[in-house]
């Protein structure tokens, strides 16, 4: 995290975990969405959460929560997440 998300860490455990893997799913996937190029010059505490979230950064945030799974998809085109193809993957039980 940067200075400024450090700086509005909840004090609440449960909360302090949700904040934690909502900046880390966003910025993960800003990073994976850069070119490799571009990955070389970043860091996850160099990515802004709130830019990326203000659309500062030229990229579109879309969050959202699966059962207990929090989900970020980042995209430079207008997305809804009702456009989402979702396919349903069995894993066996073994």
């Amino acid at each position: 995290m940067n200075t400024e998300e450090l700086s509005h860490l909840p004090d609440n455990g449960d909360t302090l975990h949700q904040y934690f893997y909502r900046l880390w799913c966003a910025k993960e996937a800003l990073y994976k969405a850069l070119p490799t190029s571009d990955q070389k010059k970043v860091t996850l505490a160099s990515l802004s959460y709130t830019d990326l979230e203000e659309n500062i950064t030229g990229w579109r945030l879309l969050e959202t929560e699966i059962e207990d799974y929090r989900v970020a998809i980042v995209t430079q085109a207008p997305l809804s997440i009702n456009e989402l193809p979702l396919i349903e993957i069995n894993v066996p039980y073994s």
